[in-house]
């Protein structure tokens, strides 16, 4: 505690009001100079790395399979969609039409489909099939699942 001082009191100093020392130009100079060097063999090592994976580019491009020299890309088809909101509005379309329509959804099986809002009407007038306690308990003695 014996370098602690009041704020109250004065510390003696040398009697300049700056700083006792000038920039070290010398070492900012150094580092410049370093820094510099450094980038320089950075870009050139760079430049032959490039270089190293444009000549791997171009070997694995010759030993590439016939099919896939094509000028598209990469890979065969399918490739990707060049327009997907059309697709995606003539998907939505095209389901819309299969459920305002009537139509086989199973020829063989005699299985059909009808427009929704008729589906939803016949549902309203009928309602839905519903089992009774007894019919569940008949069908689980006799074996056969509910369907």
């Amino acid at each position: 505690m014996s370098d602690f001082q009041p704020q109250a009191e004065r510390v003696a100093t040398s009697g300049r009001g700056h700083e006792s020392y000038d920039l070290n130009y010398k070492g900012v100079l150094t580092s410049t100079l370093l820094l510099a060097a450094v980038v320089v063999v950075a870009m050139v090592g760079l430049r032959f790395a490039m270089g190293e994976f444009a000549r791997l580019h171009r070997r694995e491009q010759a030993r590439r399979p016939a099919i896939l020299r094509d000028q598209r890309g990469q890979f065969p088809p399918p490739n990707l969609q060049p327009t997907p909101a059309l697709d995606m509005a003539r998907f939505h379309q095209g389901e819309l039409a299969r459920l305002n329509s009537y139509g086989w959804a199973d020829a063989r099986n005699r299985l059909a489909h009808i427009p929704i809002d008729r589906a939803m009407r016949l549902v309203v007038a009928k309602g839905l099939p519903t089992r009774t306690p007894s019919d569940a308990q008949a069908e689980s003695k006799a074996g056969k699942p509910g369907k």
